[in-house]
């Protein structure tokens, strides 16, 4: 784990899985997700998130908590390497701080690392 200048980045032990996490204001929370989508689709051949569609959305006012979870599949245009990503905001109902993961496994690695994840992710929305 190495603190950023933004958050925290975190990778496995087998550098397979990578995670940023980070804190922004709420009222950026789309341009940010914007501006990270950006950023990482300038590091591969070709990006597509939510198979076109809008990112999954959980929780609501009712909880306290909303998340906004964009999936990526991400090619380095080669057809060798595919790569999943996930794009994750928490938005709370109160105050103006909201928080970001943005996460990055090959494919082939996935499946080895996907129990991790899920629990990063459920660690996350519930210290919200």
């Amino acid at each position: 784990m190495q603190k950023t200048e933004r958050g925290v980045y975190v990778e496995s032990p087998d550098k397979q899985l990578a995670m940023n996490v980070f804190g922004i204001d709420t009222s950026e929370v789309t341009y940010e997700e914007e501006s990270l989508k950006k950023q990482v689709g300038e590091r591969f051949k070709e990006v597509l998130w939510n198979d076109g569609n809008d990112p999954e959305v959980a929780g609501g006012d009712d909880v306290g908590l909303t998340s906004f979870t964009h999936k990526g599949v991400a090619s380095d245009g080669e057809g060798t390497k595919k790569y999943i990503l996930f794009l994750v905001s928490y938005v709370k109902k109160e105050g103006d701080k909201s928080l970001i993961l943005l996460c990055q496994c090959p494919f082939d690695s996935f499946e080895k690392h996907a129990d991790t994840l899920g629990e990063v992710i459920k660690s996350v929305q519930m210290r919200l």
